[in-house]
């Protein structure tokens, strides 16, 4: 069984997903799956991902329905116990499924983990801010008292044990913007989150998206 799930989301990001998909399948860590789903792209994004030759992919196509009912099918679906996700834009520095694998073991009796990130524009690159103690390189933090400046669990940059879903629920599928945030919301509200202060992910602003 793959320790971690990996989910990617797919939605008309030709330009983007090769870089995505090489930023996992190149994770120091590699005992893990990677379940893609594609939400009725209308470019070439599957050609993308047909290109990777990977036994690690498991690729599926749903007529467009929106990214919670893509994350949900990836989580119904995952072979582990360690849910994880990334936007098919954005990137993970190589280090990241090996100190979410370490603090996973560290902090035992913890559900949800997550890390620093960076953020991309077209124009600059600079790091999230975060309301938090920045001498402590790892803590374990209540959401809403930590995420003042900015949110500390980012799609793609965290880790949850499926137990997490299995209490506060999956991604709302009818909340078309701000779905991620309705989920931390609910998750904050029964689980502290264990935050690694090292910038292991790095969002990319995608001027297309809805975000």
């Amino acid at each position: 069984m793959p320790f971690f799930t990996v989910i990617i989301p797919l939605y008309n990001k030709e330009n983007f997903i090769e870089n995505t998909l090489k930023s996992v399948l190149n994770q120091r860590f590699t005992n893990f799956e990677v379940i893609i789903v594609n939400d009725g792209s209308t470019d070439n994004s599957e050609e993308k991902v047909r290109e990777f030759n990977d036994n690690r992919i498991k690729y599926f196509y749903q007529i467009n329905q929106g990214v919670s009912v893509a994350r949900n099918l990836g989580i119904s679906m995952a072979n582990s116990n360690s849910i994880t996700f990334i936007d098919a834009d954005d990137y993970w520095f190589p280090e990241f499924l090996q100190e979410m694998f370490n603090n996973i073991n560290q902090f035992q009796e913890q559900k949800v983990f997550s890390a620093a990130t960076e953020v991309e524009t077209s124009i600059s690159k600079f790091s999230s801010q975060y309301s938090i103690e920045k001498s402590k390189d790892c803590q374990v933090l209540n959401y809403f008292d930590a995420s003042i400046n900015t949110t500390i669990i980012c799609t793609s940059c965290a880790v949850f044990h499926k137990s997490v879903f299995e209490k506060v629920g999956n991604f709302d599928t009818n909340i078309k913007i701000g779905e991620d945030t309705d989920l931390w919301i609910r998750i904050g509200l029964v689980y502290p989150v264990v935050f690694k202060n090292k910038i292991l992910a790095r969002y990319v602003f995608d001027e297309k998206s809805l975000s």
